[in-house]
C-alpha cells in the first residue's frame, strides 16, 4: 500500500515537471514577470505614445515644485551678453542640474518671450554607435512639469528626406542628453513643440546628413523654428588640462569650421560627448545664414563638486544671423492650384492601383506646366504618420507628372523604413509633393541664400548644376559654393564673375492634399 502511495507522488511529480517544461519554465526556475517595453508602457487619451522620464530624481528633481524653483533660480541668475542679429541656435550642457545647468541656463535665458514654434534637439546617444541617426517622430515626452509635444509633421519632413534616418524610439528610452534640456523648454517656451533627434554613430558623415535633413524640413515650412545641440566637453581631466581641450573646441565652433573640430576631436586634442550634434549644430546654423558665434557661459563639474582634479567641462554657445533664411511658401506661385491639385491627383491614383494590382496606371495630362522636367518626392502618411517617401532630385528625362508618378510607387512598396503599403490601408492615406522649383535666372550673386537655394551654372556648351543640401554637406558660403558649381561644370573656379555665365537658382516646393 504504502509503495502504491509512494508511486504516485512520484507519478505526479513527473507529470506537474513535464507541465512546467512543457510551458517553457524550467522546475529549477521562477518565472520572470513580464514587462511592457519602456518606450510604449504610457499612451495618452489620444492614444499617442509618451516617452516616460529615464532621469528624473537622478540628473534633476523628480518633484514639480522643486524642478521648477530650480530652474527659476538658475534663469535668473544667468546673465548672457547681448546677441547680435536673429538666434538660429543654441549649444548646451546636459549633465547633471548641479553640474551644468547654471551654464545652460545662460543659453535657456535666450529663449524668454520669444515666439518660437518647434525646438530641434540633437544629441549624441550614450547608449548605441550603431546606425546613422533616430527622430522621434510621434506623441510626448514628459517630465515633471508636464508633457512636451513632438511637432510630428516636422518630425516626419526630417525622417522623409533619407531612408537612413529611422524612427526607432529604443535609442531615446534611457537617453539623458535631450531629456534634461525640456524643463528649460517648457519653462522659457511653453508652447513650442520639440523635435528629438539622437545621432548614433559620431561619425562626419551622418553629422552632415542630419543636418541635411533638418535644413531641408526647415526649408519647408512656414513655422519659427530653433535648433538645439547638446553636448558636455572633456571628461575627467584635470581643470587646467580639461580648460586647455574645451577652448580648443570653442575656438573650432566660434570660427564656424566643423571639418577642423572633427580633426581636433579625432586626434583627441579636445572632447565632446555629443561630438555629432555640434557638428550637425553647426552646419545647420552656417546653411541658415549664421554669421556669429557667442560663448555664452563656460564651466566645469569643479564648480560644484569642488573636486579639480577630475572635471567635465560645459559650455553654452549661441549662433545667430543678421538676415534668417526666408521660409519656403506652401502654395507656390510657380504651380498654380490647378496644377497642385493634379499633381496629389496623379499621386494618389497612381499609388493606389498600385497597392492593389500592382499595377501603375496610364496617366494623361493636359496641363503644359506639369510636362516641364522638376524633381519631385512624393511623401504618403497613414492617419498623420509616416508610412513611405522617396523621391529624386534630378528629373533625368521625364515629365514632371510622370516623375511624381514613378514616386508614388516607390514611397509605396520600396521605402526600405515601412513594409509595401497593403490594400487594406488605402482608405487612411494622405499625399504631400514636395517639387523642385523652375530655374531663376540672377543678376546678383547675392540673391543666393545658402541652404535654400541650388545653382545652375550656363557658360556655352559648359554647364553645372549644385543642390541646396550640397552646401550645407560641405559648410560652404556663398562664394565657395558659386566656385564649386563652376568647377562641376568643368569652368574656372571663378568663370561665375564673367559676363556671359548664366547663374539660375531653385527652391523646393511643398504641395498638400486637401481632403474633404
Amino acid at each position: 500500500m504504502r509503495q502504491r502511495w509512494l508511486l504516485a507522488v512520484i507519478l505526479a511529480i513527473f507529470l506537474v515537471s513535464g507541465i512546467l517544461v512543457g510551458k517553457g519554465i524550467s522546475p529549477r526556475q521562477k518565472p520572470v514577470k513580464t514587462q511592457k517595453p519602456p518606450e510604449v508602457e504610457e499612451m495618452n487619451k489620444a492614444n499617442l505614445p509618451v516617452r516616460s522620464p529615464a532621469v528624473a530624481g537622478q540628473f534633476y528633481p523628480a518633484d514639480k515644485n522643486k524642478l521648477q524653483n530650480d530652474i527659476d533660480k538658475y534663469l535668473n541668475n544667468a546673465r548672457p551678453p547681448r546677441i547680435k542679429g536673429e538666434l538660429v541656435a543654441l549649444i548646451t550642457p546636459h549633465a547633471g542640474y548641479i553640474y551644468s545647468a547654471g551654464t545652460a541656463a545662460y543659453a535657456f535665458k535666450l529663449l524668454e518671450g520669444k515666439k518660437i514654434d518647434t525646438v530641434i534637439l540633437v544629441g549624441g546617444s550614450h547608449i548605441t554607435n550603431s546606425g546613422v541617426a533616430s527622430i522621434y517622430d510621434q506623441g510626448f515626452f514628459r517630465t515633471p512639469l508636464g508633457d512636451a509635444e513632438i511637432d510630428s509633421e516636422l518630425a516626419r519632413k526630417i525622417l522623409c528626406y533619407s531612408p537612413e534616418l529611422d524612427n526607432n524610439t529604443q535609442p531615446h528610452v534611457r537617453e539623458h542628453c535631450l531629456e534634461v534640456e525640456v524643463p528649460f523648454l517648457q519653462t522659457v517656451v511653453p508652447e513650442a513643440k520639440i523635435v528629438p533627434i539622437i545621432i548614433k554613430r559620431p561619425t562626419f558623415e551622418n553629422a552632415k546628413l542630419v543636418a541635411q535633413a533638418i535644413v531641408w524640413a526647415m526649408n519647408s515650412t512656414e513655422k519659427s523654428v530653433l535648433l538645439v545641440g547638446s553636448t558636455d566637453m572633456s571628461h575627467y581631466f584635470p581643470r587646467e588640462t580639461a580648460a586647455i581641450m574645451d577652448r580648443l573646441a570653442i575656438k573650432d565652433i566660434e570660427n564656424m569650421n566643423s571639418a577642423q573640430l572633427y580633426q581636433d576631436l579625432l586626434q583627441r586634442k579636445t572632447q565632446l560627448c555629443g561630438q555629432a550634434a555640434v557638428i550637425a549644430t553647426m552646419l545647420v546654423a552656417r546653411s541658415v545664414g549664421a554669421e556669429n558665434v557667442t560663448e555664452l557661459h563656460y564651466s566645469d563639474s569643479g564648480d560644484a563638486s569642488r573636486d579639480t582634479k577630475s572635471v567635465v567641462g560645459y559650455v553654452a554657445m549661441a549662433f545667430s544671423a543678421y538676415k534668417p533664411l526666408p521660409k519656403e511658401v506652401k502654395k507656390t506661385s510657380q504651380l498654380d492650384e490647378k496644377a497642385q491639385k493634379r499633381l496629389i491627383e496623379i499621386a494618389r491614383a497612381t499609388a493606389i492601383a498600385y497597392i492593389k494590382d500592382r499595377k501603375v496606371p496610364k496617366i494623361t495630362n493636359d496641363i503644359p506646366v506639369l510636362n516641364e522636367k522638376w524633381g519631385a518626392f512624393v511623401t504618403i502618411n497613414k492617419n498623420k504618420q509616416l508610412r513611405g517617401c522617396i523621391g529624386r532630385f534630378t528629373p533625368v528625362d521625364k515629365a514632371l507628372y510622370l516623375i511624381v508618378q514613378d514616386m508614388a510607387v516607390a514611397a509605396s512598396s520600396q521605402d526600405p523604413r515601412f513594409p509595401p503599403i497593403s490594400p487594406s490601408e488605402t482608405d487612411d492615406l494622405e499625399f504631400e509633393i514636395s517639387v523642385l522649383s523652375p530655374m531663376k535666372r540672377i543678376k546678383d550673386v547675392n540673391e543666393i541664400e545658402v541652404g535654400k537655394h541650388g545653382i545652375y551654372i550656363i557658360k556655352g556648351f559648359y554647364r553645372g548644376v549644385l543642390l541646396p543640401q550640397v552646401a550645407t554637406e560641405y559648410g560652404w558660403d556663398r562664394m565657395t559654393f558659386l566656385k564649386q558649381t563652376c568647377r562641376k561644370a568643368g569652368l574656372p573656379s571663378e568663370a561665375w564673375r564673367e559676363p556671359d555665365t548664366e547663374i539660375y537658382t531653385f527652391t523646393a516646393q511643398i504641395i498638400h492634399e486637401t481632403r474633404q
